[in-house]
């Protein structure tokens, strides 16, 4: 629904989620950089539930930012349309 996306953005909880995946990634900065030269999260990691908590963060993100375009294109067109 374009209006809760709307009141969500205006909120701030976009800011709440980026805080969440922000402290996960400076916790573990250190101990990704040295366990997972390659980048990818070392399976110790993955199993904790911060991971968890910043995973979902980021996925929340990402639709958010989805729903902002959406209600932003809209209006666009709409106020093309007439």
């Amino acid at each position: 629904d374009k209006n809760t996306a709307h009141n969500l953005l205006e909120d701030g909880v976009l800011d709440s989620l980026i805080f969440i995946a922000d402290a996960f990634f400076r916790a573990h900065r250190v101990n990704m950089a040295r366990d997972s030269p390659d980048g990818t999260v070392p399976s110790h990691i993955q199993s904790s539930p911060e991971f968890t908590h910043a995973k979902k963060a980021a996925n929340c993100c990402v639709n958010l930012g989805k729903a902002h375009c959406a209600i932003v294109h809209t209006e666009g067109d709409l106020l093309l349309m007439s």
